[in-house]
């Protein structure tokens, strides 16, 4: 799949502010918003704390289980944006891995 990644270097205030039930996953030392928005037309972003010592990225999957894209979450920066052009409209699961350990899974609607 196509996805494209738009990273961007400013802190996000929002991942800080936002309270626990906006994050995806929250520890001592990472914090990962939920996506946003859900449902999504063109884009999703995902606002993140993540030391450098540690290695994140978000794997997509269709209701059926079917890989659809994998986009790291590099510890240098605080957000991404990924394009959801290349999605049908549907429903899609995002799993959050950290140092290849499954840390959180939800559901992401795309509706175009």
């Amino acid at each position: 799949m196509g996805f494209v990644v738009r990273q961007d270097k400013a802190i996000n205030a929002d991942v800080y502010n936002s309270n626990s039930a906006d994050q995806l996953y929250v520890n001592e030392e990472i914090v990962v918003s939920n996506v946003y928005p859900n449902p999504a037309n063109d884009y999703i972003r995902i606002s993140y704390n993540l030391p450098s010592t540690h290695q994140a990225k978000l794997v997509f999957l269709n209701i059926l289980g079917t890989r659809m894209g994998e986009h790291p979450l590099p510890s240098e920066r605080k957000e991404v944006f990924i394009s959801t052009e290349d999605l049908t409209s549907g429903i899609y699961f995002h799993t959050l891995y950290i140092n290849g350990k499954s840390m959180a899974t939800k559901k992401l609607i795309i509706k175009h």
